[in-house]
């Protein structure tokens, strides 16, 4: 995900920095970092954005099994 698909994700989702920030347990700046191109943007957030735009929940890869933890 690039910082220009990031931020119009933000935008598609009609969130501010400061909620989406929240939503995520990050701050406010780490947003604008990943919205500048001065950090990357982790895969897990980036799935979780597609995902939300989408309105599905994510999926995990098949012939994989994950073991819920306790």
């Amino acid at each position: 995900m690039t910082p220009g698909e990031f931020k119009q994700a933000r935008l598609t989702l009609n969130q501010t920095q400061n909620t989406l920030a929240d939503y995520l347990k990050i701050t406010p700046r780490q947003i604008t970092r990943y919205e500048q191109g001065v950090s990357e943007i982790p895969h897990a957030i980036a799935i979780l954005l597609d995902c939300l735009i989408r309105k599905r929940p994510p999926s995990f890869p098949r012939g994989k099994k994950y073991r819920r933890s306790s």
